[in-house]
């Protein structure tokens, strides 16, 4: 399976399908969101946050098979207006077990880190075991809408330079050498994405 990730923006004929993911995971925590209120959850900034990629299964005839979102974050959440969160990580069903959520966290760091952030904040009804792994910490637990919530935070890189953040063409090629702050969350294939 050929997994690409890519902004929404560049791929917004599929909004309707990750509204639907969206509203499936999340409807019972908001069940009063209508499926286009979700759709406006997503969001096709490639320039700045908020921001929504998407992972494709690239095959002959490509579909969205993840998602996830960097976005400032929720107030009543983390209590701060400067954190930047992210959110909405969700894989479908069938593609589930293959890497592509920790595709989609480590890319969402190296654009967030391009975005010349310090930090990525992120909170899960969830365990957390796939932000874990991906080098997340955990730093705060407590009951939101009648459930436990962990509070967890990545610190990022923060190597590059003005001229790294956009060459020549307005394209960043994501290789070896780019990565959160460590080794083990390096990506281990070549995406690329026009800025």
């Amino acid at each position: 399976m050929q997994i690409k990730i890519a902004y929404l923006a560049d791929h917004m004929h599929y909004s309707a399908i990750l509204a639907t993911w969206l509203q499936k995971h999340w409807g019972s925590i908001y069940p009063n969101r209508t499926l286009e209120q979700w759709q406006e959850k997503l969001f096709n900034s490639k320039y700045r946050l908020p921001l929504t990629l998407v992972a494709i299964n690239d095959a002959e005839e490509p579909k969205p098979v993840g998602m996830v979102t960097l976005r400032f974050g929720a107030n009543e959440i983390f209590g701060a207006e400067s954190i930047v969160e992210l959110s909405g990580l969700y894989v479908d069903d069938a593609h589930r077990t293959h890497g592509i959520g920790s595709k989609l966290i480590r890319y969402a760091c190296i654009v967030a880190g391009k975005l010349n952030f310090k930090s990525l904040h992120l909170f899960t009804y969830g365990s957390g075991k796939i932000y874990h792994a991906n080098g997340w910490e955990l730093y705060r637990v407590f009951t939101h809408k009648g459930k436990t919530v962990s509070l967890m935070k990545r610190t990022l890189a923060m190597q590059y330079t003005n001229a790294e953040l956009l060459n020549a063409r307005g394209k960043f090629a994501v290789s070896a050498g780019d990565h959160c702050k460590s080794a083990d969350t390096e990506p281990d294939v070549k995406l690329t994405a026009k800025l």
